[in-house]
């Protein structure tokens, strides 16, 4: 199982769109394998919308 958490992280690592929910599907998978991974992963895709103060995409950084 591990492996596979592995290798969809690998596959998602580069997707940029803040609200992918192939990125939170592989997120949710994996917060109880790479939990510092979930957490550095959401802050990296949260922390733009939240200092640019993107009101409209509140709601993705919350995601």
């Amino acid at each position: 199982m591990k492996d596979l958490i592995d290798d969809a992280i690998k596959t998602v690592e580069r997707d940029t769109y803040y609200d992918s929910k192939l990125v939170h599907r592989v997120m949710d998978a994996a917060v109880s394998h790479r939990p510092d991974w979930v957490i550095d992963n959401a802050r990296r895709r949260a922390e733009p919308i939240m200092e640019q103060g993107k009101a409209d995409r509140y709601d993705a950084a919350v995601n």
